[in-house]
């Protein structure tokens, strides 16, 4: 991993100068040649589902590039969209509270 130069890109962007362990760069690379891989550019995560306890993930839905909302159901959800945004999104799918 390269020092970081705090110029702010990894806000929306890979980090460039490999700084950042985030996805794009620690994780994807690797998963790349896997067959059960597949990444959906274009798409934007609108809320977490949960299941009828309202006590574990069951997928998410999401706008796919054409304005499409979609449902994705998943054994495992991870928030990966930093800080600001998870809280966001969250928040907008009902879980936890706002102060």
């Amino acid at each position: 991993m390269g020092p970081c130069n705090l110029c702010g890109y990894c806000e929306r962007f890979g980090c460039f100068l490999y700084s950042k362990a985030s996805p794009q760069t620690a994780i994807l690379p690797i998963l790349a040649d896997r067959p059960n891989l597949e990444v959906r550019t274009g798409a934007y995560v609108t809320r977490i589902l949960k299941d009828s306890s309202a006590t574990r993930a069951t997928g998410v839905m999401y706008m796919d590039e054409n304005g499409q909302e979609l449902e994705q159901p998943a054994d495992l959800v991870v928030l990966s969209a930093f800080q600001m945004h998870n809280v966001r999104l969250l928040l907008l799918s009902g879980i936890g509270t706002s102060v």
